[in-house]
């Protein structure tokens, strides 16, 4: 238990050290690779989220997805992540994170409705180019947040490619 704790404080002040990169100046928000972190309590919402960006032209191969479960197993389904994959001094050595926060992802989506340490922290060290998010809490670590009462895909898929259309011109 005081285990999880320091791992916790340990990844709160990995994310307060993180630096926001600013989006380089020839970005054309064209989103061929997409990263969406979620936590397990809301994928359900993934083919929604899946099928919302097919539309849009994105093919659901370049899009990878990163789940965080708070499930306490010794072995974690393919995908997914948990508090058991950080170490104390604020990293890991989990492989699928560690590839999925060095993938430079045209857009990284951090669709999660409750926040928690792990969730922020693949946020903030992600390499992706834009980031978004659906919350107004920690809006330092996205380039854009939608603030969403629910969440609901189309609305939010919606919402996002209007104001990304606003970014473009």
């Amino acid at each position: 238990m005081w285990f999880n704790t320091l791992k916790k404080r340990s990844l709160k002040k990995v994310v307060e050290k993180a630096k926001l990169n600013a989006l380089p100046v020839d970005f054309k928000y064209e989103f061929k690779e997409i990263g969406i972190v979620i936590d397990k309590a809301d994928a359900r919402f993934i083919p929604d989220l899946i099928k919302a960006f097919e539309k849009r032209g994105v093919n659901s191969h370049k899009i990878k997805i990163l789940i965080y479960t708070s499930e306490n197993k010794k072995k974690l389904d393919q995908g997914h992540f948990g508090l058991k994959d950080f170490t104390i001094s604020g990293g890991t050595e989990n492989i699928e994170v560690l590839d999925f926060i060095d993938k430079k992802f045209d857009l990284l989506i951090s669709y999660y409705s409750v926040t928690t340490s792990p969730l922020i922290w693949v946020t903030a060290k992600s390499n992706a180019i834009f980031k978004v998010g659906v919350s107004d809490e920690n809006t330092e670590l996205n380039h854009f947040s939608l603030t969403l009462k629910t969440l609901e895909v189309e609305g939010f898929i919606e919402n996002l490619f209007k104001y990304i259309n606003v970014f473009k011109h």
